[in-house]
């Protein structure tokens, strides 16, 4: 009985054995089940990725580097790179065009692929500047797996991203991640393949951009994650260059009417490598035109301009512009050489500086040099005076001649008058564009009776205007004739109406006698060294001017009875 009893036992508990083998079988089984379905989560099977788009910046070909999270200069400052493009040139008489072409940069700087998995670098990635983007603006994502093959593409809306379906890849899986734009709305043009049958992202591009669209580029990698948030945050880099131009005439004084300017070259269109975002430029190089609004300004800013090009060689033209009185019409290139890199944005300064200017206590105008005072006048007493004073008038002089024939304000010339007419050189033994000073040339030294010639270019390039009471008397020393620089508004000369001494014969003589004062306070004139030969005859040539019309050079013949005028004198620099 007892080895029967010890059977049993024995049989119950193999039986209850197999029963707990057959339920630890079936833990077992389960527990198997459940770590394979961990494991193809691990492995990413259907792994999402968030896309998101944070910025566009202008680097030009600055690599971004690949890092863990996205680093971010909260300064935010926009900085001038140190480098520039300068050139000087003339722009017509005594108008320098000094041209400047910076390249701006953001000091938003971005350290990272944009593309992590952690989503405190997706909240600092969020703090960057979003100036430049639009709610709405379409891009393109086009991913392609670790053999460079195609694996799928998303079209997104900046703002909108939620309504494009969730982009889900493989997870342990290393991916390369391209995006593009064109800065729009409405527009965002198609990936193309050069082997439809073979996608690859070598062979893969976006073609026939147009300069006249933004095209913005990104690309990074990334191992995807199964078991964690996946994260791209895009910042676009612009392929295309920005420049904006900005015209500064205010040391003139004047305001710009009107200008019509282009930068070349640029091209029509582009083809993007997604590989790499390198462009193949298509078309043929032209010219941007220049759009400024704003007008009647002194510094006028045009709106910012897509450049489609990469060069050394980039050219300004400057085809015409209006300052104040100042009309300027020119084919030549303003500013040359100008070194434009894709991607990158510029400033292009435009300083136009007149060279009319004061020179100590003279001034500048067209090229001449002119004391601001009649001749006798003591450099103590303001030059310009309006109205005037008789202290601003000058002696009288006759021509050829050095002496002082009347004071500022007498009314009758003195016994250094003389009848007879001085030899056609007496104040220039050179010629009209080439004078030399002769010893009865009263201007003090370094200075000399200006020519006909220089008081032309002094007409020329001044606006005229009168001050003071216009009224014909011989105690009138308001009136005055200013000539203001058209180039510089601050320069002008103010010319006093002094009126003059004329002659005319002496009854039952032939002999020439001095007239009293005539046309004080309507009439200025002023002595030229210049003799002109017209027809056989000698005339002589003299600055003169009424109220309500522009100073003009005067021509007189015979001189016999005009040499011994008595008038003013003007000097000039030489």
């Amino acid at each position: 009985m007892k080895s029967l009893l010890l059977y049993s036992e024995i049989k119950i508990s193999t039986s209850n054995l197999i029963k707990i083998a057959s339920i630890m079988l079936v833990v077992l089984m389960g527990t198997s089940c459940q770590r394979k379905e961990t494991d193809e989560i691990s492995r990413g099977d259907q792994a999402v990725v968030t896309v998101s788009l944070k910025d566009a910046v202008f680097n030009g070909d600055e690599k971004l580097e690949p890092s863990a999270k996205a680093s971010v200069d909260r300064s935010n400052k926009t900085s001038v790179h140190n480098t520039a493009n300068i050139s000087e040139t003339q722009l017509g008489d005594d108008l320098i065009l000094v041209a400047e072409l910076k390249e701006v940069k953001n000091s938003t700087n971005l350290s990272s692929s944009q593309m992590t998995t952690s989503g405190n670098a997706e909240k600092a990635a969020s703090t960057i500047e979003r100036n430049q983007l639009i709610p709405g603006t379409r891009y393109k994502v086009v991913v392609f797996g670790p053999d460079r093959k195609y694996v799928t593409e998303r079209d997104y809306a900046y703002g909108s991203e939620a309504s494009t379906a969730a982009l889900k890849l493989d997870g342990d899986k290393k991916y390369t991640f391209i995006a593009y734009s064109v800065n729009s709305t409405s527009i965002l043009p198609a990936v193309t393949f050069a082997d439809a049958s073979n996608k690859t992202l070598d062979n893969s591009s976006v073609n026939g951009v147009t300069s006249s669209n933004d095209l913005m580029y990104f690309s990074t990698e990334l191992t995807v994650s199964g078991n964690n948030s996946n994260y791209l945050s895009i910042v676009f880099k612009h392929r295309f260059s920005q420049i904006t131009t900005i015209i500064d005439a205010s040391v003139t004084g004047y305001t710009i009417s009107a200008i019509n300017a282009n930068l070349s070259p640029q091209y029509t269109a582009s083809n993007l490598k997604l590989a790499d975002g390198s462009l193949t430029r298509t078309g043929t190089a032209g010219n941007a035109t220049l759009s400024f609004s704003g007008l009647n300004t002194s510094i006028l800013t045009s709106a910012p301009i897509l450049i489609n090009s990469e060069t050394t060689s980039g050219t300004l033209t400057l085809s015409s512009i209006t300052i104040g009185p100042l009309n300027k019409t020119s084919t030549a290139a303003a500013l040359s050489g100008l070194v434009i890199k894709p991607g990158v944005k510029y400033n292009l300064t435009l300083s136009i500086t007149p060279t009319d200017g004061y020179v100590g206590d003279d001034v500048r105008i067209n090229g001449v040099t002119w004391s601001r005072r009649n001749l006798s006048v003591a450099n103590t007493v303001t030059p310009d005076q309006a109205p005037g004073t008789s202290q601003i008038f000058g002696n009288y002089y006759q021509f050829g001649s050095s002496l002082v024939v009347a004071a500022p304000t007498a009314t009758v010339t003195n016994t250094n008058w003389k009848p007879a007419s001085q030899p056609n050189n007496s104040w220039n033994l050179g010629t009209e564009l080439a004078p030399v000073k002769t010893s009865n040339d009263p201007c003090p030294v370094g200075y000399r009776v200006p020519t006909r010639t220089e008081f032309q270019r002094l007409i020329d390039a001044t606006v005229h205007t009168d001050v003071g009471t216009w009224t014909k008397s011989n105690t009138n020393y308001s009136a005055a004739k200013v000539l203001t620089s058209k180039r510089n508004k601050s320069i002008k000369l103010t010319f006093p109406a002094q009126g003059f001494f004329g002659t005319s014969v002496e009854v039952g003589t032939s002999n020439y006698i001095s007239l009293p004062l005539d046309e004080r306070g309507v009439v200025g004139v002023y002595w030229t060294s210049t003799i002109l030969n017209t027809s056989g005859v000698d005339g002589i040539n003299y600055l003169r001017f009424v109220a309500g019309s522009p100073a003009f050079i005067n021509y007189v013949q015979p001189t016999n009875s005009t040499k011994p005028f008595s008038m003013n004198i003007r000097c000039v620099k030489y």
